[in-house]
């Protein structure tokens, strides 16, 4: 039987504090690990902390770091490394959106997505990497979009990084597999939690009637991907982005 038990092993979630990294957080404490948070805000950290220990009983600690400061995750992953003993799992969850026009859009809305959406997942993967499972192996999931295949005019910078964090997995993976790190990414459709939180009623039933499912996505339909991608069933997978979104890029023409 391949296993989805992540007893024993420690995960680094970025943006775990709320929405859809808090219930993929929970999930890999459900399957066993212990967990770290990567957030910005202190207090919301601490909470989500405190939630996921009570539900699971692992050990979860937060540290407050801003996926833009690249010196501040070098730090991050050395204090993780120290307190758990051990990242076996990455999970790049943490990101950007901003809602500005292929013609509106600034030079700093372009680098606000990109260092938190690219160059933040990229730098904190290499750093775990070096700092651990360069020598010990693990699991990298880098949570991607499915814009990461869909073009828009109304939030280009999105999907551009998003295409971006989609060719990082693969080079990522072509890198590091024969180190026994496997890497890979989730393509969440449409969600209710994270960045498709507090929509108005009439706005989510519209977008539900163009899903083939006929509904949103929940958190929790994250869960199985990605603890399938952080256990010791992947194990002949690399590379690959996993499509959670109930099929709506089944119905592009």
């Amino acid at each position: 039987m391949v296993s989805f038990d992540l007893s024993g092993k420690t995960a680094i979630v970025t943006g775990g504090s709320r929405g859809l990294g808090l219930d993929m957080a929970l999930g890999l404490a459900q399957a066993g690990a212990d967990i770290a948070i990567l957030a910005r805000n202190k207090a919301v950290i601490d909470e989500a902390c405190a939630h996921i220990a009570a539900e699971t009983g692992r050990t979860v600690r937060g540290y407050a770091v801003d996926m833009a400061d690249i010196s501040a995750l070098d730090a991050a992953a050395k204090q993780v490394l120290a307190d758990f003993g051990s990242i076996d799992i990455l999970v790049n969850n943490a990101a950007q959106l901003i809602g500005e026009s292929v013609d509106d859009l600034t030079p700093e809305s372009f680098d606000t997505c990109m260092d938190a959406n690219v160059k933040g997942p990229y730098f904190l993967s290499q750093y775990v990497v070096r700092d651990w499972m360069r020598e010990h192996g693990g699991h990298i999931v880098n949570i991607c979009s499915v814009m990461s295949f869909r073009a828009t005019d109304t939030s280009p910078i999105y999907s551009i990084t998003k295409a971006a964090e989609a060719m990082m997995t693969q080079c990522q993976a072509l890198a590091w597999s024969q180190h026994g790190i496997y890497v890979n990414g989730i393509a969440p459709g449409q969600m209710y939690l994270g960045m498709g939180a507090n929509m108005p009623q009439d706005y989510v039933d519209n977008i539900a009637a163009k899903i083939p499912q006929r509904r949103m996505g929940q958190a929790e339909d994250l869960t199985g991907a990605v603890v399938y991608l952080s256990s010791d069933a992947c194990r002949y997978t690399q590379g690959q982005i996993i499509v959670v979104d109930g099929g709506v890029l089944l119905g592009l023409k």
